[in-house]
């Protein structure tokens, strides 16, 4: 099913050890797992208020784990400096980094979304609630919602499943979105 406003719940609390704040990359080493280091991090931070730590030079870190990974994929040069220029951005909020990730991700994949955020916590929302349907507790495989199609990528002969969406655009670039409706994902 086909969604066409996107409403972030920027109010909702942070929860350790989530999506909110990592991905996982296929690299020559096999997989990583690339945190942005946060502050303000207990259950109960509202999502908004959270932001990432200076503390450690973690966007030149991430960005070259990024950059040794895919420079070699097909695509990477041409998505390369875009996202560079988030990544070694000054702005330390979480939802922004965030937003700013989703909304170039979204562009790559030419997926036309209206992009709200909530005013304060929303309990229930009206639509489809999405907010905690990828657990980085959990494994995968227990997902319903997407059954990956396999594609050529940087590393290794086996398809690696649950990376980020990076390493399916710089490995694929334009036919990204078609091989996620391939993918049988419900969330486009």
């Amino acid at each position: 099913m086909p969604y066409d406003e996107i409403i972030l719940d920027y109010h909702s609390h942070y929860v350790k050890q989530s999506f909110r704040n990592r991905t996982i990359i296929n690299t020559s080493n096999g997989v990583q797992t690339l945190v942005v280091p946060v502050t303000n991090k207990n259950n109960r931070t509202p999502l908004h208020m959270v932001q990432a730590s200076e503390t450690e030079n973690w966007r030149i870190s991430r960005w070259r784990s990024i950059e040794s990974a895919y420079r070699n994929s097909p695509y990477f040069e041409f998505y390369a400096d875009d996202l560079k220029k988030i990544l070694l951005g000054s702005d330390n909020s979480l939802v922004n980094l965030n937003g700013s990730l989703l909304e170039i991700c979204l562009g790559w994949l030419s997926w036309k979304k209206k992009l709200e955020s909530t005013a304060g916590f929303v309990e229930n929302f009206n639509g489809a609630d999405k907010r905690n349907v990828l657990n980085a507790k959990s494994s995968f495989e227990t997902r319903n919602f997407m059954v990956p199609v396999s594609y050529k990528q940087v590393f290794g002969e086996v398809f690696l499943k649950n990376l980020s969406v990076l390493d399916l655009i710089f490995c694929c670039g334009p036919a990204s979105s078609d091989i996620l409706s391939k993918s049988g994902t419900n969330l486009r």
